[in-house]
C-alpha cells in the first residue's frame, strides 16, 4: 500500500521541473523538501506533458533511491537515460510505454533489480525481445505484460521464463513466435502459479499452440485467458471449443475476432463446463447464430457477470429472449442493425444488477415507442456508465428518463446527424449530481443545467452549437468544476470568447477550428488562469514555424497541439454501488 501523503504517491507530470524544486528554496526550505522527497514510493511521467531529461529522471532517483517501488516511463521520456534506475533496488513495478529503451539498457537494468514484482512494456518498438533471456535475474517476478511491442519472442526467452516460478501473470500480446508449441508446453509446466495468460493479437497461434498450453499443468488452474485476434478455431478435430474445456477454473475469457464459425453443442458444453465463469468477450466473431446467442444468454444467468457481444453490421434477426436469471454487471452489446423490440427485454432482465452499459441497436425500424425506449433506460436506476452510440433513429423522446439515473457517473450519447441541422437539448441532466464526465455528440445539454453538476470534470460537446447556444452557456452561470473540455468538429474561430466565461477553470482544451486562426484570436483564452494543455486543430496553424508567442501569452501552459484533441479524459472513479457489488461478488 502506498502511504496517504500526497508526496508518497504522487503523479508529477503537472511539475515538470520538481526535481529541481529543492535548488530553489532557502536552507531551511530545502532540508524540508529533501526530507518529503526521500518518502516518495511512486514516480508516474506516464501523462508528463513536457519532455524528461536525464538529469531530471537520475536527480529523482537520487533522492527517492531508498524508497521507490513503483516507475512508469513514456514516450517523454525517451531518450534518456534508464541507468539510474540501478540504484533502485526495492523497485517492485517498473513499466515503459511508448518509449525508445532498447535490449541492452533494458537487460542491464534488470540485473539490478532483484525484488521485480511486475515489468510492463507497451508499443516499445526498438525491444528486439533480447532482454527476455535474463528475466531469471529477476526471481520475484509475478507479473509479465508485453503489448504491441512487435518484439520475437525465442526458445532461449521461454527457457528464461520457465525460471520464473512465482509467475502469476504471463501476457505475451501482438509479438511474433519463433517458437514451436511443444516449447510453449515445456515453459507452462514449471509455472505451477500462473493464474492469467494472454496470447491476443497473436495470428501464430493456432490450435496447436491452444492443445499444448490445455495440456499443461497449470491449465485447471488459469482464471484469466485471451485468445482475442488469434487463429484458433473451431474447425477440425478437436476444435476450440473442445479445447477451452480443459479450462474448468476460467473466470474470464476473450475470443474476440476469432473464428469460431461452427460447433454449437460444443459450445453449449463448454458453458456448461465452464460453471465460474464471470466474463466473457465474443466481439466479432464471424460464425455466431440466434442459437449460440441464446446459449450465451443461458449462461449469462447461470453466473456470467460481464459480456460483450458485437453482431455483424448485417445482423438483421432478432436477439434470443433473455435467461430469467440474466444478472449481467457489464454488457457490451454492438447490435447495430438489431430493432429494440428484442434489445429492451435484455436490459429489462439485467436492470437490478447493471453497472456498466454499451449499447448499439436501431431505432429506425420503429418496433418500440419512444415511451418504451425510455421506460426501459429508465429501470437501470444503479448504473454507473451508459454508452449509447451508433443508434439509428435515436431523438430526445428516446432519452426522456436519463435525468432519473442519479448513480451515473459517466454518459456518452452519440448520434449521427446530417450537418449543419439543429441538434436538440436533453432535459433534466441537472439532476445527474454524481456525474463526472458527458459526451454529447448530436445532441447538446441544456445550458442552464451544466453549472449544478458540481462533480463534472470532463465535458465533449458537438462543435456545431450556434452562438446563441454559446451565450447562453455562458449567461448560466460560470462551471468552474470542468477541467477538461472538447468541441467535436469544426467552429469559427470568434466564438472562442465564451469558453473563458462559462468554463473558468479549464486545464485542458481542445477544438477544431475552421479558417484561417490568429494569434489574436487565442488571446481571450488567456482568461483561463489554470489552462495546462491547449490543442487547436487547424492546417494553417500546424504548418505555422513561428510559435513562440504561445508561450509568451500562456505562461502556465505546458502542452499546445494542432490535432483538436484534449490531452486525456481523466479516469471517473467508481461509485460506492458497484464497489460494494464488486466486494460482495468477491
Amino acid at each position: 500500500m502506498y502511504a496517504v501523503d500526497a508526496l508518497e504517491h504522487s503523479h508529477i507530470y503537472r511539475t515538470p521541473d520538481w526535481a529541481q524544486l529543492p535548488e530553489n528554496l532557502l536552507a531551511q526550505g530545502r532540508a524540508f523538501a529533501y526530507e518529503r522527497f526521500s518518502s516518495v514510493q511512486r514516480l508516474d511521467y506516464a501523462a508528463r506533458a513536457v519532455h524528461l531529461t536525464s538529469g531530471e529522471l537520475a536527480r529523482a532517483v537520487q533522492v527517492t533511491k531508498h524508497t521507490l517501488v513503483d516507475v512508469h516511463l513514456s514516450g517523454t521520456c525517451s531518450g534518456i537515460e534508464v541507468a539510474p534506475l540501478q540504484e533502485c533496488v526495492h523497485l517492485r513495478r517498473l513499466s515503459f510505454s511508448d518509449t525508445d529503451v532498447r535490449d541492452v539498457a533494458l537487460a542491464s537494468l534488470l540485473r539490478h533489480l532483484p525484488e521485480l514484482g511486475h515489468l510492463g512494456l507497451s508499443h516499445c518498438y526498438h525491444l528486439r525481445g533480447d532482454f527476455l533471456c535474463i528475466l531469471d535475474a529477476c526471481p520475484l517476478l509475478t507479473s509479465l505484460a508485453i503489448y504491441h511491442c512487435g518484439m520475437h519472442i525465442t526458445e532461449l526467452a521461454l527457457q528464461a521464463v520457465a525460471q520464473l516460478s512465482h509467475l502469476e501473470v504471463l501476457s505475451l500480446e501482438f509479438c511474433d513466435l519463433l517458437f514451436p508449441p511443444s516449447s510453449l508446453q515445456a515453459t507452462l509446466e514449471h509455472l505451477g502459479s500462473l493464474r492469467s495468460f494472454s496470447m491476443a493479437g497473436n495470428t501464430a497461434f493456432t490450435n496447436d499452440y491452444l492443445k499444448c498450453v490445455a495440456g499443461s499443468p497449470c491449465a485447471p488452474l488459469l482464471e484469466d485467458l485471451d485468445l482475442s485476434r488469434t487463429s484458433i478455431s473451431t474447425m477440425g478435430d478437436p476444435g476450440a471449443w473442445v479445447l477451452l474445456q480443459h479450462f474448468p477454473s476460467l473466470r474470464r475469457l476473450r475470443l474476440a475476432d476469432c473464428s469460431l464459425v461452427q460447433g454449437v453443442d460444443a459450445m453449449a458444453a463448454l458453458l456448461w463446463r465452464l460453471g465460474s465463469l464471470e466474463a466473457l468477450d465474443l466481439c466479432r466473431a464471424p460464425g455466431l447464430n440466434a442459437e449460440a446467442l441464446r446459449l450465451v444468454l443461458a449462461a449469462s444467468g447461470a453466473g456470467l457477470r460481464e459480456l460483450a457481444l458485437e453482431l455483424p453490421s448485417r445482423w438483421r434477426a432478432p436477439l434470443p429472449p433473455p435467461h430469467p436469471g440474466l444478472a449481467l454487471r457489464a454488457l457490451h452489446l454492438d447490435a447495430g442493425g438489431v430493432g429494440a423490440a428484442s434489445v429492451l427485454p435484455i436490459l429489462r432482465a439485467c436492470a437490478p444488477t447493471l453497472v456498466r452499459l454499451f449499447v448499439a441497436f436501431s431505432l429506425a425500424r420503429r418496433d418500440a415507442t419512444p415511451d418504451a425506449v425510455a421506460g426501459a433506460l429508465g429501470t437501470l436506476r444503479g448504473l454507473c456508465e451508459l454508452t449509447l452510440q451508433g443508434c439509428a433513429g435515436l431523438h430526445e423522446g428516446h432519452l426522456a428518463t436519463l435525468g432519473t439515473l442519479t448513480d451515473l457517473r459517466r454518459l456518452q450519447v452519440h448520434a449521427q446527424r446530417r450537418p449543419r441541422v439543429w441538434y436538440p437539448e436533453l432535459a433534466g441532466l441537472g439532476r445527474l449530481q454524481a456525474l463526472a464526465s458527458l459526451s454529447l455528440q448530436g445532441f447538446r445539454p441544456d445550458p442552464a443545467d451544466l453549472p449544478g453538476l458540481r462533480g463534472l470534470r470532463f465535458l465533449r460537446l458537438d462543435a456545431s452549437a450556434d452562438a446563441f447556444w454559446m451565450r447562453r452557456a455562458a449567461a448560466a452561470g460560470p462551471c468552474p468544476q470542468v477541467r477538461t473540455f472538447a468541441l467535436i468538429g469544426c467552429m469559427e474561430p470568434e466564438s472562442l470568447d465564451w469558453l473563458a466565461q462559462a468554463f473558468p477553470g479549464l486545464q485542458d482544451l481542445g477544438v477544431a477550428c475552421a479558417g484561417t486562426m490568429a494569434q489574436e484570436q487565442l488571446l481571450p483564452l488567456r482568461q483561463l488562469p489554470r489552462l495546462q494543455h491547449l490543442s487547436v486543430g487547424n492546417t494553417a496553424m500546424a504548418r505555422a514555424h513561428q510559435m513562440d508567442w504561445i508561450w509568451t501569452d500562456f505562461p502556465a501552459l505546458e502542452y499546445f497541439g494542432t490535432s483538436g484533441c484534449v490531452h486525456s479524459e481523466p479516469k471517473v472513479e467508481e461509485d460506492c454501488v458497484m464497489q460494494a457489488q464488486l466486494a460482495a461478488e468477491e
